[in-house]
């Protein structure tokens, strides 16, 4: 796994942890400037950036997401017909995403 830390935004594989024997309490921390405020990462299966793992959709970052809606927006409304988007709308479901 990959984690970055929100606060100096060092990439690194493995968290420094922290555990107290006596209660069983565990802490993660950054291990350049000992944050907690760490999120795991993954690469944007398109662009390539590292994004929060909670943050992708099905591997995509938002950007790459809203990027490839628009031009499939521009695609629909450059290319058809009012008429034949009303026939890919009810014949098969599909329709303009408006981002």
């Amino acid at each position: 796994m990959t984690y970055k830390c929100a606060d100096c935004g060092w990439i690194f594989d493995e968290p420094y942890e922290y555990e107290e024997r006596d209660t069983g309490y565990v802490a993660t921390w950054c291990p350049y400037c000992h944050s907690d405020d760490i999120v795991e990462v993954k690469e944007c299966k398109l662009c390539g950036e590292l994004t929060p793992v909670h943050l992708l959709t099905d591997g995509y970052c938002d950007g790459c997401v809203k990027h490839a809606a628009r031009k499939f927006d521009m695609l629909l409304s450059s290319k058809f017909e009012p008429e034949e988007l009303e026939i890919f709308a009810k014949q098969f479901g599909i329709e303009p995403i408006n981002y």
